[in-house]
């Protein structure tokens, strides 16, 4: 019986990788995605048109992908991957995965729960016209790789003298639509636009232009109650955009478009179809022996091949020893299961909060598909947490694997 495979994300790369799938004549498949279509998705996410803007992706691919291969059974789930839902047992019943995310703590998710249930795990990204397929497979983990970090601008920087276009579009952000919403400032009038943005009352018909358009979207905000920022909200990076035209003008800076400054507010790193479909088929290639890791570069030589590396001691995810802890917390308090593996004085972390007192442990009811660190003197524990809640165990209160 075919195993199922299980695809992480119905983006760009995403649905590039569904259709070589169903080109194989791949039958079972389960999609997880919990991204809604935009028009702005039509030129590179061919599954989908105009008239299936708003719904849910993973539906739609559903239905796309039942139509073009015969007896295909595709299980959807419009939810986030980082759900109590998708635990260990979930990622077990899978012969592969593939991570086709854009953000790194679902991928970083996705990459530890597949290495505990020891799943193969093909990871593709893109950026531009750069592109990367990877395994992750009994060697290296995702957290061991190195991560393109948002970029970011300190605040200094922000509030005095701008050097660039990127620093005047993050003052728009961070200081005058925040000033905005906390009613510090109203721009009831031109004059006081041309002040406050400008240092001056006159205005040129340059600077009484932009002015005019700041004024336009501020009123469509108003009206809107100057909504919390959402990065996909036209009049906010409209807003923003002429703003920071106002201040690059009044220091000499040169002004960009409002694609370029869309994507300093958004933090966008431009996606190209022909890219995901290279990072696609690549993805392919690395699940046929899960032996390599393939890069595509800007260079003479387009796509270079190179081996998974090892596991890094440093890292606190493949250079840490993990436990699968069973257990019924309904049952077995915190405080003897400690005791019972030697571990009594311990200090262990569970969600980012640390637990050092009797009283903590003793209170501390874990959730299902969490993880635990236990620190006892120099040595350091983690455990995935499977809760079971029948009322008893067969043998002990837990079990370890």
């Amino acid at each position: 019986m075919e195993k199922n495979i299980l695809v992480v994300g119905c983006g760009g790369i995403g649905c590039e990788l569904l259709k070589l799938l169903m080109l194989k004549g791949i039958k079972h498949v389960t999609i997880v995605d919990n991204d809604t279509i935009e028009v702005t998705n039509l030129n590179r996410q061919f599954f989908f048109t105009r008239s299936n803007v708003g719904k849910f992706k993973t539906d739609i691919t559903k239905q796309y992908y039942e139509q073009m291969v015969r007896d295909a059974r595709v299980i959807s789930y419009n939810e986030s991957i980082i759900n109590e839902r998708f635990d260990l047992k979930f990622f077990e019943t899978f012969e592969i995965v593939y991570n086709c995310l854009d953000n790194v703590e679902a991928r970083s998710y996705v990459s530890l729960r597949c290495r505990l249930a020891r799943v193969p795990l093909v990871d593709g990204g893109s950026a531009g016209y750069l592109g990367q397929s990877m395994v992750f497979f009994e060697n290296e983990c995702y957290d061991c790789t190195p991560k393109i970090r948002e970029q970011s601008f300190p605040i200094c920087t922000i509030r005095g003298r701008p050097q660039s276009f990127v620093h005047c579009v993050a003052y728009a952000k961070e200081v005058v639509y925040a000033n905005i919403r906390k009613k510090r400032a109203r721009y009831k009038e031109l004059e006081n636009v041309c002040r406050f943005l400008f240092g001056s009352r006159e205005c040129d018909s340059s600077k009484t232009k932009i002015a005019k358009k700041i004024m336009k979207y501020h009123a469509r905000l108003k009206r809107s109650n100057f909504p919390v920022f959402n990065k996909d909200n036209r009049n906010i990076n409209k807003f923003i955009y002429y703003v920071a035209q106002a201040r690059a003008s009044n220091y000499g800076i040169t002004v960009e478009n409002f694609f370029t400054a869309e994507k300093i507010v958004k933090n966008i790193i431009p996606s190209i179809c022909t890219t995901n479909a290279a990072v696609a088929s690549l993805m392919l290639i690395s699940a046929a022996g899960l032996t390599h890791n393939y890069f595509l570069t800007k260079n003479k030589k387009l796509i270079i091949k190179n081996y998974p590396g090892i596991s890094s001691s440093t890292c606190g995810i493949c250079g840490v020893k993990w436990f699968v802890l069973h257990l019924n917390n309904n049952v077995l308090m915190m405080s003897d299961f400690l005791e019972k593996i030697g571990l009594e004085s311990a200090i262990f972390v569970i969600n980012n909060r640390f637990y050092d007192s009797q009283r903590d442990i003793n209170e501390l009811i874990v959730s299902h598909n969490s993880i635990m660190v236990v620190k006892s003197g120099c040595e350091l524990f983690k455990f995935y947490i499977n809760v079971d809640h029948r009322y008893i165990f067969d043998t002990e209160e837990f079990t370890l694997s």
